[in-house]
């Protein structure tokens, strides 16, 4: 039995040889260089993802580090913190306001209506005072001022309580003042007395 043997042209070697290269191109394109481009996409995008989230944490670590200079710095003036008591400390704020007076020789207070914005609850009050001496007079001012109530002091006057002398160092003054105790509604109880806004 004889077989054909075809004896390929040197033109047609060459054109099988660049087919074949051709193949193996696009070969490789298929296999290896999309799925390379896909894997790089996908790590890009995982790239963007963990830096936003690196973003993220650096925003939260810089706040962090802005309360704890803040908190240090409260720390460091040795001030203390008042809280805002939940509505109604009326009574609890009464008695601390007797107590921290009863060094004066007399004092006045007369609360006004309560107001309420929100969950804010300001009870103000006015109040009159007479101190042996101005440095009581300070003293008395500086108890309500770090008192564990929040309580804001404003309008403040200070006068001799004698009317032959102008000098407040020596000798009794009279104190006015209108202050402000906050409360929160949280956790408080609605009475009659609290208006709706």
């Amino acid at each position: 039995m004889k077989v054909m043997a075809y004896k390929f042209s040197p033109r047609e070697k060459l054109l099988l040889a660049v087919l074949g290269a051709l193949l193996l191109v696009l070969l490789y394109i298929w296999l290896v260089d999309q799925r390379v481009r896909v894997e790089t996409e996908n790590a890009q995008n995982k790239i963007a993802s963990l830096e936003t989230e690196l973003a993220t944490v650096q925003e939260q670590v810089e706040l962090t580090r802005q309360m704890k200079a803040e908190m240090e710095s409260v720390h460091g003036d040795q001030r203390k913190l008042s809280y805002m008591p939940s509505y109604n400390a009326e009574k609890e704020e009464v008695n601390f306001l007797n107590t921290t007076l009863s060094a004066a020789k007399d004092y006045y207070i007369g609360f006004s209506e309560v107001s309420k914005s929100g969950d804010l609850v300001r009870r103000n009050f006015s109040l009159q005072y007479t101190a042996q001496n101005y440095q009581s007079a300070v003293d008395i001012l500086k108890s309500l001022e770090s008192s564990d109530f929040r309580c804001l002091v404003q309008d403040l006057t200070v006068a001799s309580s004698d009317q032959y002398r102008a000098e407040i160092q020596s000798g009794p003054v009279t104190v006015n003042a209108l202050a402000t105790f906050y409360e929160t509604m949280y956790e408080g109880e609605t009475d009659g007395r609290l208006p709706k806004q």
